[in-house]
């Protein structure tokens, strides 16, 4: 439960030690899959430097830490500024369209040659 502490006061310095905690324990040992709820509170706040920094997890999370999209898709209905990080999420999605994109050209390629 390392990230429960660090939810209950999120700040933007935390942001990189909470994405280096779930890819290096994973979203249950890291305790992400029991605490995204809290998360996604501090998402929601009124304070808005609690918000940013919670909008800036999620981007972060999507991009860095695959496995823990199902958990950070919970969040993004409380965002109140998800206009700011859609950006960052359409780009995510872009970036794996592209690699799956990309290797299934490589495997129709490879069945060619076959």
């Amino acid at each position: 439960m390392a990230l429960a502490a660090k939810f209950d006061k999120l700040t933007i310095d935390e942001v990189p030690s909470i994405v280096s905690a779930v890819k290096s324990d994973g979203v249950i040992k890291s305790g992400l899959a029991d605490n995204y709820e809290v998360l996604a509170a501090r998402v929601g706040s009124t304070d808005d430097k609690e918000a940013i920094a919670g909008c800036k997890v999620i981007v972060q999370l999507l991009d860095e830490v695959p496995m823990s999209q199902i958990f950070v898709k919970e969040c993004l209905g409380a965002c109140k500024y998800l206009g700011f990080i859609l950006p960052g999420i359409l780009i995510f999605f872009c970036k794996l369209n592209i690699l799956l994109e990309s290797n299934s050209r490589i495997s129709y390629k490879l069945l060619l040659y076959v």
